[in-house]
């Protein structure tokens, strides 16, 4: 059925909001189980190796995350492969969460870096000096 002061076909706004359900909800929930194990088992402790040897910028801290997906996310996934499934992991799989890693892996430790930048106890105390 048409809307004439819509301008779109009625039925294909419930599949918008479908589409949009998927990407607000579906999206987020795959992603953290798919790259939460993979982040507690390396990212956190390279964060934590790194941040230990001083103050550190977010291009630093993208950079540390992009060098340790690549090299810990084939591991990780081959080894729950064989672990889960008991026939080892496709290349496919590999490729793909490397991949995915590869792009949100860097997003997500420079924006980590510099919230931790922002609300270590130094900024807070230089802060209340300038008041």
């Amino acid at each position: 059925m048409y809307s004439g002061r819509l301008g779109i076909m009625q039925e294909s706004v419930p599949d918008a909001l479908q589409v949009g359900h998927y990407f607000i909800f579906m999206a987020s929930q795959t992603a953290i189980s798919a790259g939460g194990p993979i982040y507690l088992i390396v990212g956190a402790p390279v964060f934590w190796m790194v941040l230990r040897g001083g103050k550190r910028s977010p291009a630093q801290m993208a950079g540390f995350a992009f060098v340790a997906n690549l090299v810990a996310t084939p591991v990780c996934v081959a080894v729950l492969g064989v672990l889960v499934y008991e026939t080892g992991p496709t290349l496919h799989n590999i490729v793909l969460m490397t991949g995915f890693g590869a792009v949100f892996a860097p997003l997500w430790a420079a924006l980590f870096s510099a919230l931790y930048q922002l609300l270590t106890w130094e900024r807070w105390l230089m802060l209340a000096r300038i008041q």
